[in-house]
């Protein structure tokens, strides 16, 4: 089954038995294969330099088929992530007054409730995410904006 099969009325995913209709299509739809390689990261005991339980509880929330869809994960999304924690914690050493983080394409990315980035990041920052319409309303299942956490839905093609 494919994301092309939610524009038909078919369930592609649940959560807690419910249908969760994540509304993805081509481009979104890599909020899934991304938390797929995450995941297999974050949950292997043996990389505990990658912590990401909110990460792991999405994944488990969402009953689908990722191998099937996507195939084996691959480890060097987690290492992708862990790399890009490492920028934001310099950006906020050099910054210790706050700071903004954007982040684009977000979808359902987890990086902000990482235990390292919780630690590191001083009072006032605000962190913004920027994703396609589809994309934040799959985000918002499981993840909600809040005063230091922004959702916005735009495009990147948007013109006005």
């Amino acid at each position: 089954m494919s994301f092309s099969d939610a524009a038909n009325g078919q369930c592609l995913a649940t959560a807690n038995g419910l249908c969760v209709n994540l509304g993805l299509s081509s481009v979104p739809e890599t909020t899934l294969w991304t938390l797929h390689n995450r995941v297999s990261v974050a949950s292997d005991l043996f990389k505990d330099w990658f912590v990401d339980d909110k990460a792991v509880e999405i994944y488990r929330a969402i009953d689908y088929d990722y191998e099937q869809s996507f195939g084996k994960a691959m480890e060097i999304f987690g290492i992708r992530s862990w790399l890009f924690d490492q920028g934001v914690l310099e950006f906020w050493k050099k910054n210790p007054g706050g700071g903004t983080i954007v982040n684009f394409a977000e979808g359902l990315e987890t990086q902000r409730f990482r235990p390292g980035i919780i630690a590191g990041r001083p009072e006032g920052s605000l962190w913004i995410t920027v994703d396609l319409p589809p994309a934040i309303k799959a985000r918002e299942q499981f993840i909600m904006p809040d005063d230091e956490n922004l959702h916005v839905t735009a495009s990147v093609l948007d013109t006005g």
